[in-house]
């Protein structure tokens, strides 16, 4: 079984959650994933958190995704990210609603997948976003009611909840704590300022890529390279290295899909 990470959980009021029609889109989540992945990079069809819903009748559904990481709300992102994870998650969407438009034309007998799909990507906005490292991750998606925190209206979520700071044991142990990073601001503030202004070129050189929108796609290879070089054990960068080799897939899936449109019949 995929391992999975919990998003947060949500309760709707209509439908209700434990009595969907078999035809709703969560009902059809793995239908839809392997449409995805028939045509599109597995990162498009991993847009789609998984709704795990509760048959105690209460409404609630738990968000989860197989993406690793820990999730984060777009909205408590630094803009930079935000505007990278906007720009991923768009061309995403799009590549799905060219996608549906495709089967569309091609399937004019079973319009069902491509109905799917134009459903799919109909979300509430920008609350039911998060992202997972670099990738941005739908909730709430399928047309359906941005949902509310489990309790009463407008209780946080308790799984978000950060407990309250625990008062130290050791006054002690803490000052000399203290004491030692003093001692070693001195030594690590070049090499964090360094690290710094590497991150900030990339993020730089990132954007330009990005607004190139694969034309041409060359920038988005030599930045994976610059990556491959500077942080072979991927230890840092884990959101541009995510954004690079996913705008990289749909260029690529682009590329295939133009040439594909050339060379079939009318």
């Amino acid at each position: 079984m995929t391992p999975s990470v919990r998003i947060l959980t949500l309760v709707y009021a209509a439908p209700p959650a434990d009595r969907l029609p078999p035809n709703h889109p969560w009902q059809q989540l793995d239908t839809l994933g392997r449409t995805l992945r028939r045509h599109l990079p597995a990162a498009t069809a991993a847009v789609f958190a998984r709704p795990e819903i509760a048959v105690d009748g209460s409404g609630a559904v738990t968000w989860t995704s197989a993406l690793a990481g820990q999730p984060r709300p777009l909205l408590d992102l630094p803009d930079e990210e935000q505007a990278v994870a906007r720009r991923i998650l768009a061309d995403h969407l799009k590549a799905i609603a060219r996608l549906a438009d495709e089967l569309a034309r091609r399937e004019p007998d079973d319009p069902e997948p491509a109905q799917l799909l134009k459903r799919a990507i109909v979300y509430p906005g920008d609350k039911s976003v998060y992202v997972i490292g670099g990738a941005p991750v739908l909730i709430s998606w399928g047309g359906t009611d941005p949902g509310r925190p489990p309790g009463p209206a407008g209780a946080p979520d308790p799984a978000t909840l950060t407990p309250p700071p625990r008062r130290p044991a050791w006054i002690l142990t803490v000052l000399g704590l203290l004491a030692l990073a003093t001692l070693g601001l001195g030594l690590g503030g070049i090499w964090l300022r360094q690290l710094q202004e590497t991150e900030q070129g990339l993020r730089e050189d990132l954007a330009v890529a990005l607004a190139n929108q694969c034309d041409p796609v060359a920038p988005l290879v030599e930045l994976a390279s610059r990556l491959e070089r500077i942080d072979r054990e991927d230890t840092r960068y884990a959101d541009i290295r995510m954004a690079v080799l996913t705008e990289i897939g749909i260029c690529e899936e682009a590329a295939l899909f133009t040439e594909r449109l050339a060379t079939e019949p009318p």
